[in-house]
């Protein structure tokens, strides 16, 4: 087994991992009755929404080794991990959060979820750029191995 391939079976069984913990956060806490205040803050929107749904904050854990794994990936450029990420972040949401989460004086539940996972993704790319990636480099400089190298660090 090579280095990329052992890297995306550990990125799997990770993933895996977020999934269960997902199903049992999920099935364990039932979601909690959103208040109807109507608000034109998106943001108290999106807090209210992740109070009521405690499970959806693994969104952002999964977001983050999607970033790493884009990271790590040698045919797509770095300076798109954050696009990726984002984007990702808004189109997948739905799947820990349901619209049930949402207050029903908002007429669209679709789009305060691509928002809520939107921001999710941004914070997923700014904990992988501040604190996995930095673990990652530090890693690698005390292994010596030169095979640790990132595909940034051959440019």
């Amino acid at each position: 087994m090579n280095n990329n391939s052992k890297k995306l079976f550990q990125a799997g069984l990770m993933m895996a991992v977020v999934m269960c913990a997902h199903q049992a956060l999920a099935q364990s806490m039932p979601a909690v009755a959103v208040p109807d205040v109507p608000t034109d803050n998106i943001f108290l929107v999106m807090y209210r929404q992740v109070l009521s749904n405690p499970a959806s904050l693994l969104h952002v854990l999964f977001l983050c080794i999607i970033a790493w794994l884009i990271d790590e990936t040698r045919w797509i450029n770095s300076r798109y991990i954050p696009h990726i990420t984002i984007l990702f972040g808004g189109c997948t949401y739905w799947l820990y959060s349901g619209s049930a989460t949402v207050a029903h004086c908002y007429p669209y539940p679709a789009v305060v979820l691509f928002s809520d996972g939107m921001i999710s993704g941004l914070i997923a790319y700014a904990g992988h750029r501040q604190i996995i990636a930095r673990l990652l480099t530090f890693s690698r400089e005390r292994s010596g191995d030169p095979q640790n190298n990132t595909k940034d660090s051959k440019l």
